[in-house]
């Protein structure tokens, strides 16, 4: 017997620029579980999705790529994202997480050129 509805999603299931996300998030909001924010339908879970969707959107991701993202539906992200507009705590947690996003990959651009030997002798 298959079961139907919806299958809440593991942290282990997203790609690793997701989990940063999700990471970044969690972080923000001061909220240990991270991990649990996808893998579960409660109510604590509500503003921390709605804060990684709107991330994603204000990033320029359409609807169907966030959804495709999450293992959700467009027409569910184009809802949380309306919801999430009209919140203004979602907005600030929204613009901390960019920061906080910006700075990862350009620490990461500065750790590739490295490897890739670009920034060698600007190191001493």
């Amino acid at each position: 017997m298959t079961e139907r509805g919806k299958q809440p999603t593991q942290f282990e299931d997203f790609d690793r620029k997701t989990q940063e996300l999700i990471r970044a998030v969690g972080e923000a909001m001061k909220f240990p579980q991270y991990k649990h924010i996808f893998s579960s339908y409660e109510r604590k879970y509500v503003l921390p999705k709605f804060v990684c969707y709107y991330v994603l959107y204000e990033r320029g991701l359409s609807y169907p790529q966030i959804g495709l993202k999450f293992k959700r539906d467009h027409t569910s992200i184009m809802h949380a994202i309306k919801k999430a507009k009209d919140m203004p705590e979602c907005l600030v947690i929204s613009n901390i997480v960019n920061e906080k996003l910006k700075s990862i990959e350009e620490h990461e651009a500065v750790i590739d050129k490295y490897r890739n030997g670009e920034e060698k002798n600007k190191l001493y």
